[in-house]
């Protein structure tokens, strides 16, 4: 009975044998091929290509999923999505207000602004706005005197008659 025992029990030395993978099994290649033969274009063709298979997938995934589903559960469905697309919107025009509302922040703080509705959102963009200050920073301080310029032509006086008050005054008493 013991020797039937040892004989239906794997041994220790077995078991990592069967989990180890054979070293003959090659490495996985990229599918570029080689990292010497790597092509930018043709690897941005690819990404591209997989997009548009996505997409195409993803909408035949729909109409099959329509041709199974009753109308009262297509327009449930529907409804869900229209209301996912709104929050999203609405999200998107409280951020947007958020940097008309703070004339210190920049189109690119809005990843910065997070919040899940638009008070938070305003109140998130009210302190980075605090935070980031006028965006203009002060003058610094200097001992550097400052002038004080008086006297001078008025500019906006007709310049070629002269503005000699006296000439002025002694003319219009002779006449």
């Amino acid at each position: 009975m013991s020797d039937e025992a040892a004989v239906a029990q794997p041994t220790a030395q077995d078991a990592p044998a069967q989990d180890a993978p054979t070293p003959t099994e090659p490495a996985p290649t990229p599918p570029w091929g080689s990292d010497e033969d790597f092509n930018p274009e043709k690897a941005w063709k690819l990404i591209e290509n997989l997009r548009a298979e996505s997409k195409d997938a993803k909408s035949k995934v729909k109409a099959f999923e329509d041709a199974q589903l009753t109308a009262a559960e297509k327009a449930e469905r529907d409804l869900q999505e229209l209301r996912s697309n709104y929050e999203t919107a609405q999200l998107t025009n409280a951020r947007l207000q958020a940097l008309v509302d703070n004339p210190s922040l920049k189109a690119e703080d809005l990843e910065l602004i997070a919040g899940s509705t638009a008070e938070e959102i305003q109140a998130n963009a009210a302190k980075l706005a605090e935070r980031l200050g006028s965006g203009i920073p002060a003058a610094p301080p200097t001992n550097k005197p400052q002038p004080v310029l008086r006297g001078g032509a008025d500019p906006v006086t007709n310049t070629a008659e002269p503005v000699d008050w006296l000439r002025a005054a002694l003319s219009k008493s002779k006449e």
